[in-house]
Order: structure tokens, then C-alpha cells, then sequence
């Protein structure tokens, strides 16, 4: 067993050194991309705040449906040990990966004990646990910091159960103990992720197969006994989550990430049962991975006749029902289905639709189901040919994390592998598209947004930025086809439609038609999404085309809308500056740049005003430092290196 804690802790050492990929900045680094701190995990706070807010309050306050205070406070802990926003660039997630990876070791110790609670042959736990640890699809979720939502969840949630179950043998005080210990890990657990409420009936369907391996019986006191472990934890949970969540509203996942939002429930339920068939495949065939899939990766199965339904269907009711009737004399194959419909079932789309069509990371606990049949396939068949089988399984499946983690080192090595391994995604590859941009590639980033468009005609980001290019490359007549075509897109595909006004007012601009600038800038603020989602290029050419009333009547109702927005601070800033109210525009884009201190528009024009205030040292200063600083648009400090050298 000692091995196999070396090799696997060997195998995804190297994701040490990463850096930040996907979603990392925004939950886990002590700075946001935009240069300001998460105020959630930049410093650690009062216990009770990480508990009384969702997930993604850290990013200037977005708010959902998810609740994970212990990972959220698990980041804040890490970057607290490390100094914070002033952490060694070069090291700063350093630690982070460092503690996934030893999370994962103690998620491999964990995964060999359940399964040497059901057997009494060591070789086949091993087995099974070689197969949990080395299996290619926890790669991202351990070479990706924010998968340690998943990690705690496995962890905490195997660790309660192994407590839970060995409370019955214990004596009275050692019993109060496990059982506490059991509560307590298993709140853990589901403050760490939701799909880690599934350990909960687990506990049962464990209980039943150990008394079938000559274990305790589960008798009405047992079952009795492992509720009162489960509930309070479960009822403080809900309870914690209500408080948090009061008055945040379920809104539906955008379309890019989970086109199942917008279907009816029959697509929905059919396509999440197809997609968990796909999930199966993928843990026990863990190659050619991907972080993204978007909407266009899978056709939806919108028939009941659908054959990918029909099948997966099929799969999974067979085993289902081996499970079941095998349960007295194969408890290992019980507890193996246990844990693929428990944990699956969650984050499947089949009960409710999620945030996400279908992503790897989420199937790393019902891989322990792939160790279990593992487990029971070798006390049934002769080793000899069982354990080289599973030992080239090993071998290509460590093979992909080790490429893996190569891939996970920042955000570019991920958006080329997963273009290679998933052509369909089209999120993936429009991303790679600007990443050509920003290179100068301008061919192949023409080609990946035109490859990106036969995909899927309405993906509203790539027809905007694609759009934009062609603006820039001054083929006007292309643009303006192409923005329009962005401003005819279905709300349902993408509500940013203000965005897109913007874009075709921008080109307006640079075509030298005022008149066209003023009416797409006033389509645009009448979209909902204006509100919702304030753009800063929109709130400039607002103050530049519209009549100041106009203006300020908009700033009023921004402010009554987001109060917490700088936005219509940021507006009437600029409406100031616009009438020559140069002291007034100071103290309010001041206020503007102290709630969001990387905020680029507000620091210029800010500098600008000081200027004709006749305070140039400060004006030169604030200027200097947008030239300098990594997080401002290139546009932006082109335009700060021009006024520089104005005298």
C-alpha cells in the first residue's frame, strides 16, 4: 500500500508547479484577473462569512445557487499562509496544488479501505484502489485548484462513512466519538461540494453490504443509529444554505455552458441519461479528455427512439438491477452501482439541470464505482491474467495524467489540448481564436472563428469578437453583417444582445457615422442585460453620444437597479468630465477607482481630469501607471502612452 501512495503522490507531483487555469483565478488566487482582490479569499475573514455567502461571492459579488463555504475557506487559509496578495507570484499556487495532491493520496488510502471492509483479500482492494488513484479522470480535478470542491467531498464523505460504520464494534465512549466525528466530516463534506450529500443513503447501502460480508446486521437500531449520525449534519446544512441563498434566484446556466436549460424535460431527461451513459464510458475508458464541452459537442437525444438513450438506458438498468439481485452474494457489486447512481445521479441533468451539459471533473467520486467492480471482478477471475489487464489499464491511464498535467500548467497549454481532443467545443476553440489574435496569428484565428461558426451558427461570443476583428482590420462591410447578425441571435443563445448594440455603435464610430453611433447605443440600453451586466465600453459612448439628460437618467436608473455596481458612479463620472466639471469627475471616479481599484476607464479619465485641474505630477503618475500595469487593454495603454507624451 506504502507503493502505491508513492506512485500516485509521483504521478501528479509535477502539477505542483502549475499556475492558475479556468476557473482558478476567480475562487482561488488572492487576486482577481481584473488586479483586484477577492475579497473572500485575499485575506482570511470571520469564520461565520464563509458561511453566510454562495461560492462565487468573491468575484465582485456574482450570485448563484452554489454553496461551498469550507472550499472557499480552505483557499482563504491557503493564501493567509502565504502572505496573500503579496505572495511570490512565481510560487503562489504552488501550495494549492500542493494540497490537492495530497488530498488525492489520502482519497486513494480511503478508497482501499472501503473496499477492504467488503472483502477479505488484500490483493483485490489493492487493485481497486491502484485503479481509484491513477485513473485519468481525477487529473483535472487534482491539477485544477478549484477541484478541490471535489477532493473534500470524496474525502470527508469516505471518512464519515468509514467512522459511521466502525461506531457499532466500538465501546460506548469510542462509539460517541466515531459517530461525532462521523457528523462532523460528513457537514464537511456537504459544505464542500452538493453532489456530496449522496454519502448520505451510501451510509446505508455500505451497512447493508458489510452485513452481508459478515459484518453487523442492519437492523431497525443500526439504521436508527446511522440516521441520527447523518441528519443533524444534513439539517444544518440546509439550514446554513437557506440563510446564504435567501433571495438569490435560480437562473438558468447560459446556453454555452448548458444548452439542457433551454430544452423541455423530456430532452433533458433523455440527453442527462445518454450523457451518463457517456460518463460511464468515459471512467472506465479515461482518454482523449477534455475540460470543456459547450453546447454543440453532443446532439441532444430530443426522441424517446433515440438509440444513445436506448443504450445507456439499457447499460444502466442492467446493472442496476445486478446489483440488486446480487446484493446477498456480490455486496461489492451492489455498493459499486451504489456509488455510480448515487454520485452520478446528482450531477447527471436527469433530476434537475445543472451548470454544465457534462464535465469530467464531476465524475471523480463515482469512479470509485470502476474500483469496487474492479475489486469484485478479480475475486472472480484467476490473477494471472485479471492483474496484467489491469496493470496496461494502469499504465496508459497514468501515461494521460502525466500529459495532463503538462496540460493544466496554465491556461494556454489547456485551451491546446482540449482544441485536439475536442474539436466540437466551440467555447474552447473561440478561445483559442483570440489567443491567435494576441499573437498575431490573424489567419488561424480568422479560421478558428469560421471553424467555430460552422459549428454552431449562434454562438453569440464568436460572432462579436469575430465581428470586432474585422472591424479592426477595416473590412467594414463584413462587420457591420457580421454585428447584426450578433444583434439577431435568440436571448435564449446568449443575453448580452447590449453588447452587441455596442459593438455595431463602436463601428459606427470608427466609420465616422454619429447618427448610427446614437441609435445603437440607445437599442442597447433597451435590453434588460444592459442593467444586469453594465459594459464598460457602452457607459464611454454613452456619455460621448448621448445628450447629458439622456445620460443621467440612465446613471439614475443603473443606480437603482445594482446599488452596489460602481457603474453609475462610473457614468456620472464621465458626465462631469464631459460638461468640464473637472473637480466633480475627480471625486467621483475617485470613488469609482476605491471601489474597483484596477477599474482602467475610471483611472484615465480620472488622470485626464487631473490635468486640467492643473495637478500634472498625479495626472503623469496615474498615467504611468496604466502604461505599466499587465491588467489594462492594450487599447487603453496605447491611449495612456499618447497622452503621456501631450505636453
Amino acid at each position: 500500500m506504502s507503493a502505491l501512495f508513492i506512485i500516485v503522490f509521483g504521478v501528479y507531483a509535477p502539477s505542483v508547479m502549475n499556475h492558475y487555469a479556468l476557473d482558478d483565478p476567480l475562487l482561488a488566487k488572492a487576486e482577481l484577473p481584473e488586479g483586484d482582490p477577492n475579497p473572500m479569499v485575499a485575506e482570511l475573514r470571520p469564520l461565520s462569512d464563509y458561511f453566510a455567502v454562495n461560492y462565487w461571492e468573491g468575484d465582485h459579488g456574482t450570485k448563484t445557487r452554489l454553496y461551498r463555504p469550507v472550499t472557499i475557506l480552505s483557499y482563504a487559509l491557503t493564501n493567509e499562509l502565504q502572505g496573500g496578495v503579496d505572495a511570490d507570484p512565481r510560487l503562489e499556487a504552488a501550495p494549492h496544488h500542493l494540497i490537492n495532491v495530497l488530498l488525492h493520496a489520502w482519497s486513494v488510502l480511503l478508497a482501499f479501505s472501503l473496499i477492504a471492509r467488503l472483502t477479505s483479500r488484500f490483493y483485490p482492494a489493492l487493485l481497486g484502489a491502484a485503479v481509484f488513484g491513477l485513473h485519468a479522470l481525477h487529473s483535472e480535478t487534482v491539477a485544477g485548484i478549484v477541484g478541490r470542491a471535489e477532493l473534500f467531498g470524496f474525502c470527508f464523505g469516505a471518512q464519515a462513512l468509514l467512522f459511521a460504520v466502525s461506531s457499532a464494534r466500538c465501546c460506548r465512549a469510542s462509539s460517541h466519538l466515531h459517530a461525532l466525528g462521523a457528523g462532523t466530516l460528513l457537514f464537511m463534506a456537504f459544505a464542500s461540494k452538493e453532489s456530496a450529500l449522496a454519502w448520505l443513503p451510501l451510509f446505508f447501502v455500505y451497512a447493508l453490504a458489510r452485513a452481508h460480508t459478515g459484518g453487523p446486521r442492519l437492523n431497525a437500531t443500526a439504521a436508527m443509529r446511522l440516521l441520527a449520525i447523518g441528519l443533524p449534519p444534513l439539517i444544518l446544512f440546509l439550514v446554513l444554505r437557506q440563510f446564504a441563498l435567501d433571495g438569490i434566484e435560480n437562473t438558468p446556466a447560459p446556453y454555452v455552458a448548458n444548452p439542457l436549460w433551454h430544452e423541455g424535460m423530456a430532452t433533458r431527461i433523455q440527453t442527462g441519461v445518454m450523457l451518463w451513459g457517456y460518463g460511464l464510458w468515459k471512467c472506465l475508458w479515461p482518454v482523449g479528455l477534455t475540460s470543456d464541452y459547450g453546447p454543440v459537442t453532443f446532439d441532444l437525444a430530443a426522441s424517446t427512439f433515440d438509440l444513445r438513450f436506448l443504450l445507456a438506458g439499457a447499460i444502466l438498468l442492467a446493472w442496476t438491477a445486478a446489483g440488486i439481485a446480487f446484493r446477498k452474494t456480490h455486496p461489492l457489486l451492489l455498493v459499486s452501482c451504489a456509488c455510480f447512481f448515487g454520485f452520478g445521479f446528482m450531477v447527471s441533468n436527469v433530476p434537475f439541470p445543472i451548470g454544465t451539459i457534462f464535465a469530467e471533473r464531476l465524475y471523480f467520486t463515482p469512479t470509485l464505482a470502476i474500483a469496487f467492480l474492479v475489486a469484485w471482478g478479480s475475486t472472480l477471475a484467476r490473477r494471472r491474467w485479471m492483474v496484467p489487464l489491469v496493470g496496461l489499464w494502469l499504465v496508459i491511464s497514468a501515461t494521460v495524467i502525466y500529459q495532463n498535467n503538462g496540460a493544466w500548467r496554465d491556461d494556454t497549454n489547456r485551451l491546446i489540448r482540449d482544441a485536439s481532443s475536442n474539436r466540437r467545443c466551440v467555447r474552447n476553440l473561440d478561445a483559442l481564436a483570440r489567443l491567435s489574435r494576441g499573437f498575431g496569428d490573424f489567419d488561424e484565428a480568422e479560421k478558428l472563428w469560421k471553424e467555430v461558426l460552422a459549428l454552431d451558427p449562434g454562438f453569440l461570443d464568436t460572432i462579436n469578437e469575430y465581428g470586432n476583428f474585422l472591424a479592426d482590420r477595416k473590412r467594414y462591410e463584413e462587420a457591420e453583417r457580421m454585428l447584426a447578425r450578433a444583434v439577431g441571435v435568440p436571448l435564449r443563445l446568449g443575453r448580452t444582445r447590449h453588447m452587441s448594440f455596442c459593438n455595431l455603435a463602436l463601428l459606427y464610430r470608427q466609420m465616422e457615422r454619429p447618427d448610427r453611433v446614437v441609435e445603437q447605443v440607445r437599442l442597447a440600453w433597451r435590453e434588460e442585460s444592459a442593467f444586469e451586466d453594465p459594459h464598460e465600453p457602452l457607459i464611454v459612448l454613452t456619455m460621448q453620444a448621448l445628450p447629458t439628460t439622456e445620460a443621467s437618467t440612465i446613471a439614475s436608473e443603473l443606480e437603482r437597479r445594482r446599488p452596489e455596481d460602481p457603474a453609475s458612479q462610473f457614468l456620472r463620472g464621465l458626465i462631469a468630465f464631459d460638461a468640464r466639471e473637472y473637480e466633480v469627475a475627480d471625486h467621483t471616479l475617485l470613488d469609482v477607482i476605491r471601489a474597483r481599484p484596477r477599474h482602467a476607464s475610471a483611472r484615465y479619465y480620472r488622470a485626464i481630469a487631473l490635468r486640467f485641474l492643473n495637478r500634472t505630477v498625479e495626472s503623469r503618475a496615474l498615467l504611468q501607471e496604466l502604461t505599466r500595469d499587465p491588467t489594462v487593454p492594450k487599447s487603453m495603454r496605447t491611449q495612456a502612452i499618447k497622452s503621456l507624451q501631450i505636453r
